[in-house]
């Protein structure tokens, strides 16, 4: 797509073309022509085995597939936009657009003689069975106000015996706003959708719907954001020190560090670039405080330090834990580090933007003596964009435990397995780094930072096994785990295979997750969904390739309840799910957006998803100091090769600009153009 697209959602699918014997990834690109009236923002991506589904309808162009029936029903559904009809109580604009041009489905019941109970049938075409063993999911937005509001119902009808099952109703006033419904498609023949109003004996009752959505998926929740992610840590209190520090009273203990080019501030309530915390960590509240530096005090060469007061470490070691926000197209770097004998060294860093939310993180030091710990912020160029602190303390001894496994302190765990050939081996501080494995962890994002990894000079196929601690029984839970996979290219040497599976009674179940040869230098992020009738454990699988120096590396694995959305799906509500942005081949990034006013756009954006001020959707900055060419990329997760797929997504895009999406084979990294649309298409 390029060009203007006026200020409103719009929805667009594509069918991915299929790659014989090839991984492939999506890449989501956004071209700037260096003005500030072309912002681009995307939100609700998902993915769908086959070509695109069948039963999808906004109603902006047409009725679609759907079709009033000749027979079997009273009257008919109309479609129609904001003041149409003789309705005084319907909607006032569409969904799709949410503006009085756009269109939807409504039930015209002025003028028409109708008694109540009498219907009204919206049918779709015939559509297949579902492909998924658990069904599929039917979403559409609805809007029933006013007195006397009869009943809105949703059918599946099976195409061989025609019988009729109710997957969805709803009667009565639900007020002068479009809801969200969801329905899920059990049936496993082919089957058609009846969308059918029934009348409710009152003329001044209104039934209308829009935005209807039929995937290959099961339904699954949406989860509604908060200020504030899941907080992973323990519940435990530890005694105070003089490095702990909610910035209630100024800095505390902590000092400015004079030989830097600028200072931390303390602020209460939103910055003045807009791009800080809305509230602070502590309180949750506009009048807690936080610290924080803004991409407006200097080049992005300059940096600001906090510097704590001096603590002793004993063998024991101590944890330091903090919650950080960096949010913005401006943002550099932070970075914690400690300083004893003169020395100082890097503990943890973070670049780039990480989203509208406050973030927790903590590190076990092990060093000796008397530390003092310095914070380092370095703005970026631009001015957008702010890093903030708060809630900075520290324990004796390791750190508390959390859901995610890191391997910074231990295993956690995690076991050897013995039906093996070889063992994992955890990438220690000290530990010298394989040829082809990265310098540095995921977590910490130094060489510090530990992981686990294979490596092995055993024949090809050889394998090594790590087991899971004991997980209760579920009927859906979400692992999620960070890996890389970079080869070592020597003579024809090959990456191995990761394999991920679940154990039980000793034996273990089919793949539930598996990538083999290379997946690039980065750290890339997976995830599958866990599912068991008897307690479990996860079993990580390395498989040895035609190579003696590749290695396969694991981190940051988590398990949350729910099962997992489909493979790339994602309403950026809580994070990127699998999707991020590139380290490499592009010129800026991405950024998570919350109500944002954007250059092209009147008003505020809000969300897709939500249509609320806390939604969170994906977008582009054009301020300064982006030119005409430069592009930022949003890269899905590998996908094999097994079947054709169809990516459906929505956007919103400013005066000038465009937005590519690429499909990328991935073992030359070749990228093949499958789809550019022009100003006004779909």
């Amino acid at each position: 797509m390029q060009g203007d697209q006026e200020n409103q959602w719009k929805h667009a699918s594509v069918s991915l073309p299929y790659l014989r014997n090839q991984q492939f990834r999506i890449l989501m690109q956004g071209i700037s022509t260096g003005g500030q009236q072309e912002n681009i923002a995307v939100d609700d991506i998902s993915f769908n085995t086959g070509v695109c589904p069948l039963g999808s309808c906004s109603f902006e162009a047409d009725m679609c597939s759907y079709s009033n029936v000749f027979t079997g029903d009273d009257f008919d559904w109309q479609r129609g936009s904001g003041g149409s009809s003789s309705r005084t109580l319907g909607p006032s604009t569409d969904h799709t657009r949410h503006t009085s041009a756009g269109h939807y489905m409504y039930l015209e019941t002025s003028g028409a003689n109708l008694t109540a109970g009498q219907k009204a049938w919206l049918v779709s075409e015939t559509l297949p069975s579902p492909i998924n063993p658990t069904g599929g999911c039917l979403t559409f937005y609805y809007h029933l106000y006013g007195v006397g509001i009869g009943t809105l119902n949703v059918y599946t009808r099976s195409a061989s015996t025609h019988n009729l099952t109710l997957i969805w109703s709803l009667s009565g006033n639900q007020g002068n706003v479009w809801n969200y419904g969801r329905a899920p498609i059990l049936t496993k023949n082919s089957y058609e959708i009846i969308i059918e109003g029934v009348y409710g004996g009152n003329t001044t009752g209104d039934i209308a719907i829009d935005d209807i959505s039929l995937s290959s998926y099961r339904c699954f929740s949406i989860i509604q954001p908060t200020t504030t992610p899941r907080v992973l840590t323990s519940t435990l209190t530890y005694p105070p020190t003089s490095i702990d520090c909610d910035f209630e009273s100024d800095i505390c203990n902590w000092q400015q560090d004079t030989s830097d080019q600028f200072n931390w501030e303390v602020q209460a309530g939103r910055t003045l670039t807009g791009t800080g915390p809305t509230a602070d960590h502590t309180y949750s509240t506009l009048r807690g405080h936080f610290a924080y530096i803004n991409s407006s005090h200097d080049s992005a060469n300059s940096s600001a330090r906090l510097i704590s007061p001096a603590l002793t470490i004993g063998p024991q070691g101590v944890c330091f834990k903090f919650w950080y926000y960096m949010y913005g197209s401006s943002i550099n770097r932070l970075t914690l580090l400690a300083q004893s004998n003169g020395k100082s060294q890097a503990l943890w860093t973070r670049s780039g933007t990480r989203g509208p939310q406050w973030r927790y993180s903590q590190v076990h030091i092990r060093t000796n003596g008397s530390t003092v710990f310095i914070l380092e912020g370095l703005p970026g160029v631009g001015a957008h964009g702010d890093i903030a602190l708060d809630d900075i303390s520290v324990n004796v001894d390791h750190c508390p435990a959390e859901v995610i496994c890191d391997f910074e302190n231990d295993e956690c765990g995690y076991t050897q397995a013995y039906d093996d050939n070889f063992d994992w081996v955890m990438k220690t501080a000290t530990a010298s780094v394989i040829v082809s494995a990265p310098s540095t962890d995921h977590t910490f994002g130094t060489s510090l930072g530990h992981y686990m990894y294979t490596i092995s000079r055993l024949p090809p196929g050889s394998f090594a096994r790590l087991d899971s601690p004991f997980l209760e029984a579920t009927s859906g839970s979400c692992l999620q785990f960070w890996y890389n996979m970079h080869g070592y290219n020597l003579q024809g040497a090959t990456v191995g295979t990761l394999n991920v599976y679940t154990r039980s009674d000793g034996a273990l179940s089919n793949a539930i997750f598996t990538r083999t040869g290379e997946q690039g230098a980065e750290w890339e992020i997976a995830q599958a969904t866990l599912r068991s009738t008897v307690p479990f454990k996860v079993t990580f699988e390395g498989v040895v390739g035609n190579g003696f120096f590749n290695a396969i590396c694991i981190d940051d694995i988590t398990v949350q309840p729910g099962a997992c959305p489909g493979e790339g799906n994602c309403d950026f509500e809580e994070n990127l799910c699998t999707w991020k942005n590139t380290a490499v081949g592009d010129n800026f990034d991405w950024l998570q957006g919350q109500n944002q006013p954007l250059a092209g756009f009147s008003g505020t954006v809000v969300d897709h998803t939500l249509n609320t001020v806390y939604g969170v959707y994906m977008y582009t900055d054009s301020s300064p100091p982006r030119q005409t060419g430069d592009k930022a990329w949003l890269v899905s997760p590998s996908f094999d090769n097994s079947t054709a797929r169809c990516l459906s997504l929505w956007y919103m895009m400013a005066t000038r600009g465009a937005i590519n999406i690429k499909v990328i084979r991935f073992d030359q990294w070749f990228s093949h153009k499958c789809c550019k649309h022009k100003s006004g298409g779909n």
